[in-house]
């Protein structure tokens, strides 16, 4: 895949996306070299760097890329389709991606500032400071022991749920699951990331939720991932919530 790119695009895309994985990810698409998005799910932001020229579009003289974006400044949202070459490319990914973490950065009426005060928090001390956490998967016992403890949260907390909060404990369930399948996937920090989201929902929910699932946790979770002292097939502990 990756020789399918030329080597100087890929450079610089590969750099790009490792040194700002924290609000950026990446799909698939047959007509882009590379189709980057904004992680924010509600977000329609996007940078593509197409294969070839697209229809109906004519850019004279034809430049080494066709790039198409959203927004297209801080002062426009709307898309933009743009030739350059590899330094224009620098430069324009530069300004797109520092418009995302502008819109980050800004606590709105539209955010739920409760929930992201809690998930803060607890980012906050869990998040890992190796150099290669915001791109480097967990090792495979810390994926075995992470998915022991998704599996566990989403079948113990089922005895919390009542008339009041069935759609929140319904929605950490959808959460816990969707994380549990996307593990091998994403890098260490983007399932802290996902995870403190989920004890966020059941902080602002109830603190007992955060006793059993959060604090009585805390010294294996630490053991396991933060500090990285896996080692379950010698008989470490590994059932942490059962």
């Amino acid at each position: 895949m990756k020789k399918e790119i030329p080597l100087k695009l890929l450079e610089i895309v590969e750099k790009f996306i490792k040194e700002n994985i924290d609000c950026i990810t990446f799909k698939i698409d047959k007509d882009t070299y590379y189709t980057i998005i904004d992680k924010d799910k509600t977000s329609n932001f996007y940078f593509k760097i197409f294969k070839k020229k697209p229809d109906n579009i004519s850019i004279s003289p034809p430049p080494l890329l066709f790039i198409e974006k959203s927004p297209k400044t801080e002062d426009d949202i709307s898309p933009v389709i743009i030739g350059g070459d590899y330094i224009k490319l620098n430069r324009l990914l530069t300004e797109w991606v520092s418009i995302i973490k502008k819109y980050n950065s800004i606590d709105s009426i539209f955010d739920d500032p409760i929930l992201n005060s809690y998930q803060k928090d607890f980012y906050a001390q869990y998040v890992i400071i190796d150099d290669d956490a915001n791109y480097e998967p967990f090792n495979t016992n810390q994926l075995l022991f992470l998915e022991n403890y998704l599996t566990n949260l989403e079948r113990n907390i089922e005895k919390y749920k009542n008339e009041e909060n069935e759609k929140v404990i319904t929605e950490i369930i959808t959460d816990t699951k969707l994380l549990k399948d996307e593990l091998t996937q994403l890098s260490k920090n983007q399932v802290i990331k996902k995870l403190t989201i989920i004890w966020a929902k059941m902080q602002k929910e109830s603190l007992k939720l955060i006793k059993e699932f959060v604090i009585e946790a805390k010294k294996e979770f630490f053991k396991y991932i933060i500090k990285k002292a896996i080692d379950v097939s010698s008989g470490g502990r590994f059932d942490l919530l059962q």
